[in-house]
Parts: structure tokens; C-alpha cells; sequence
């Protein structure tokens, strides 16, 4: 924790270890600071998420040539890649917050509806992200309780912002819904493939109609859920047969088939060859030096 004191100038900036998290969104830090007159950052770019609330005072944001003048209750999002440029006021310089993260589709309406367009939006006094954008300044990173806290905070700062921002944008709100469930789905193959489980279980899972699920799931990943499960059981079966010596039938059982015959007769649908054949090329290929 890094905490710079003066007259006229207060800075915290936090940085969260890596390993505090392994889920698709991330913290990577969090700060605070009551900008100096001109204090300013870029033009450059980064790696990851951004996002700035300004309490107090005001500033400039420069985004694709575009310069906005910022002020109280309102937040500024740089997205990576994006080459920005902000300063604070010469005569009002802003005090505001910061978090950085990153992440995977769970971020994509960040992307998306009004901050497609402006990446400038409202956070009004009142508004619950300020309260967990708040809490999370008061964290101590470093603390070995806090990873719980840290996460919690940092989702519920982002349900706020995403909420705020799905009110104004309900088609958006779907396709994240959407999203989430062919997440759950895919995430319930992931961990019970090895189970006999069957599309019936990952529907029940889910908790949608059968029907409405696999129109969903076909149209997002253009695969019928059918086909995904076969497929990465097909996939984990071609790892043990490259790694393992497991027998085939053991291997069926490891990747949810209740009878080798079947197993054996979908891997050579899916792959073109029969487990043991395939064990074979994959040895002889191993000792030729090829890979």
C-alpha cells in the first residue's frame, strides 16, 4: 500500500497481487487521489480496464481526438488499447477514484450501448457503486482475509455500473443474460463430463426450456449441445489416450460413457480412427519427433 500525505496533495494507490484471483474478471488495482493543479496522464495505452469517478473538481478526457471536459459524478472508461490523455484542472483539479481489471465476455458491455459512443457516463451521489468503489479503498489488499472482500466488492461495484447501464440499454441486457447462461452450461460440461451425464442434466442445470436452451446454445456457438459434450469428451479422451496408459474401457468411464463399445464407436465418428489406432499414430509420432 503506497500513501503519500501533504498540504495539497493525497495519493493511494493499491496494487493486488495476481494471485488473488483466477476468475475470468480481475482486479489488478485501485487508487484514490486529489490531483494537483494540471496533473495529468499520456498519452499512452493500456493493457487492461480502466475506470475513473470523479468526486469533486474537474478535469479533461481526450479519447480518438475528442476532448470532454469532466466533472463531479461523473466516470471516464479506457479500454485496452485505447490511447488517452486526461488532466485535472488548473484551477478546480479533480479528486477521483480508480479501479483496473480485466476480463473476458463478462466485460463486454463495456463495449457496448452508450459507452460504445462516449465512454463517459453518470455515477450520481446516490448510486451504490460509489459505496463499493468507497469500501474498497478502505481494503487492505495485502491482508490474507481480503480476498473474499476484494472480489465481492470489485463484482459489486460492476453488477452497479452494469445495472445503471442496462437500464438504458435492455437489448444489451438480454445478450449478457444470454451469455451467462451458455457460460453455465459450458461450465457445467466442463466440471461433469467425467459423470454420465446427458443434455437433459445440463438443460435441468441451467434452468431453461429444453427447447429455447439448444436454439440459444446453436445460435451462440454454432454446435448443438449434443455435439459440445460429445466433442469435449472426445477432446479429454484424445489427452488420456496421448498421456495415460489407461486402458480404453477405463478411459470410456473417465469420460462419461457407461459402455466402451459406445465410446469406442463415437471417437471413431468424431476423430476418424479407433482409440487404440489412435494411441498408436499419436506413440509413433511422439518417437519420429513430431508434434
Amino acid at each position: 500500500m503506497l500513501d503519500r500525505r501533504g498540504a495539497r496533495n493525497l495519493v493511494l494507490d493499491i496494487v493486488v497481487p495476481r494471485w488473488k484471483f483466477s476468475d475470468k474478471i480481475q482486479l489488478y488495482y485501485y487508487g484514490y487521489e486529489i490531483c494537483e493543479k494540471g496533473h495529468s496522464w499520456g498519452p499512452g495505452v493500456r493493457d487492461h480496464y480502466l475506470l475513473h469517478v470523479i468526486f469533486d473538481g474537474k478535469g479533461y478526457f481526450r479519447k480518438d481526438g475528442v476532448v470532454k471536459t469532466l466533472t463531479k459524478n461523473q466516470a471516464f472508461l479506457i479500454r485496452p488499447g485505447e490511447i488517452t490523455f486526461y488532466q485535472a484542472d488548473l484551477d478546480a483539479p479533480w479528486t477521483y477514484a480508480w479501479i483496473g481489471f480485466v476480463g473476458g465476455q463478462s466485460c463486454q458491455f463495456l463495449h457496448e450501448g452508450k459507452l460504445a459512443e462516449s465512454s463517459v457516463f453518470e455515477i450520481e451521489e446516490g448510486n451504490l457503486a460509489r459505496k463499493y468503489l468507497k469500501q474498497l479503498l478502505r481494503t487492505d489488499a495485502n491482508a490474507p482475509e481480503s480476498i473474499f472482500r476484494l472480489r465481492g466488492l470489485m463484482y459489486l461495484f460492476l453488477s452497479e455500473i452494469y445495472k445503471q447501464l442496462s437500464d438504458e440499454e435492455e437489448d444489451l441486457a438480454i445478450n449478457v443474460q444470454q451469455e451467462i447462461y451458455i457460460e453455465k452450461a459450458i461450465d457445467f460440461v466442463e466440471r461433469n463430463y467425467s459423470r454420465n451425464i446427458g443434455v437433459a442434466d445440463v438443460v435441468s442445470y441451467v434452468g431453461l426450456n429444453r427447447s429455447y436452451f439448444s436454439q440459444l446454445f446453436r445460435t451462440c456457438l454454432k454446435i448443438s449441445p449434443q455435439e459440445y459434450l460429445i466433442q469435449f469428451r472426445m477432446k479429454k479422451a484424445k489427452e488420456l489416450l496421448a498421456t495415460t496408459s489407461l486402458a480404453v474401457g477405463d478411459i470410456a468411464r473417465s469420460v462419461g460413457y457407461v459402455d466402451p463399445f459406445n465410446f469406442s464407436k463415437a471417437f471413431k465418428k468424431h476423430v476418424g480412427v479407433s482409440p487404440s489406432l489412435f494411441r498408436e499414430m499419436n506413440a509413433e509420432e511422439k518417437g519420429s519427433g513430431i508434434n
